[in-house]
């Protein structure tokens, strides 16, 4: 995956564990040790990932801009993360949303850590309580929330008052990601 921070320096996770950061004379510098399955910087200018293995339970993590990290979440509002894959997109200037490909619950979290469970979107195309991985992004500018579920690949939109309305359909191959704008 990669991040892109407030002044531009791009981040690299790699398979070995690293998280890099490009220097200016197309060099690397290590930012930090761990495996990102997704990974963003909030307005607060700390990187959010994922830390996710097989099997165990999933954990968001918060790096602060000097590379100091802390466990964020292990849960939102009492609900454990659990295991399966997170995805992860910022809300305007409010904080993170974080979908749980699992059941397919959507939670708004402040940068305080503090959250709720706003919908959820597993009648959206899926069948089954996993239906495989999906595509899935957040305007930061209108907050708006766009999602591709695993076959039938169908593209919704999502407004802030939670309302899906169907905006593409016929997509080719198997969504993985998305960037919003």
């Amino acid at each position: 995956p990669l991040a892109v921070n407030q002044d531009g320096q791009l981040f690299i996770g790699l398979a070995d564990e690293r998280v890099v950061r490009l220097d200016s004379n197309s060099g690397y510098s290590l930012f930090a040790d761990f495996l990102p399955q997704t990974m963003l910087f909030g307005l607060d200018n700390a990187l959010y990932t994922v830390d996710f293995e097989v099997g165990q339970e999933a954990r968001i993590l918060r790096i602060t801009a000097q590379g100091e990290s802390e466990v964020w979440l292990t849960e939102i509002a009492g609900d454990p993360l659990g295991i399966g894959e997170l995805n992860l997109a910022l809300d305007t200037d409010q904080g993170l949303y974080v979908f749980k490909q699992r059941g397919r619950d959507l939670y708004r979290v402040g940068y305080d850590g503090q959250g709720e469970c706003v919908t959820n979107l597993l009648g959206l195309g899926v069948v089954g309580e996993s239906g495989g991985p999906v595509a899935f992004g957040a305007s930061p500018v209108t907050g708006m929330i766009y999602y591709i579920p695993h076959g039938p690949y169908r593209f919704y939109e999502i407004d802030l008052l939670w309302n899906a309305r169907e905006i593409g359909g016929g997509l080719v191959g198997d969504p993985s990601s998305m960037v919003v704008s």
